[in-house]
């Protein structure tokens, strides 16, 4: 399975985005899956379920980016600035992809607003649809990416 692919499977399974994105590009030998799942569950429904910040799924992918690439020596600002820019890139193609980079611009709502809660069927077709398709995008913009 590509990493999209298992992206998309723990989505399913009822991950959040963030979990479902990040988890697939940890070596197992690096981080323990649970951890992985536990680190990234915060960044879920656009940080901490709020929908107004960046989608779960694209901070996933900027996590899967960091792990790989990130800054260990501070006086290696070159990692940094790669860093960066490969985020960076994530997140101008997420957005051009998924027409924003916040849960609200993505959904046309906020997942954390009373209208959202009233209205399960609305948020599971959302989820269905437009959630599947930015983790699928973020997925596959990291594996180009990393």
């Amino acid at each position: 399975m590509s990493k999209e692919e298992l992206a998309v499977d723990l989505y399913q399974r009822n991950f959040n985005c963030s979990q479902a994105v990040f988890v697939p590009f940890v070596p197992p030998q690096l981080l323990a899956e649970k951890d992985a799942l536990k680190l990234a569950t915060a960044f879920g429904g656009g940080t901490c379920g709020c929908g107004t910040g960046t989608c779960g799924a694209a901070q996933g992918a900027l996590l899967a980016i960091s792990l790989r690439h990130g800054m260990v020596d501070p006086a290696n600002t070159d990692d940094k600035a790669n860093t960066y820019a490969r985020g960076r890139a994530l997140l101008e193609k997420f957005s051009a992809e998924m027409g924003g980079r916040t849960c609200e611009e993505i959904l046309g709502i906020n997942v954390s607003s009373q209208a959202y809660k009233d209205d399960p069927q609305r948020a599971q077709t959302l989820r269905a649809e437009r959630c599947v398709k930015a983790v699928a995008t973020a997925a596959r913009i990291a594996d180009e990416l990393i």
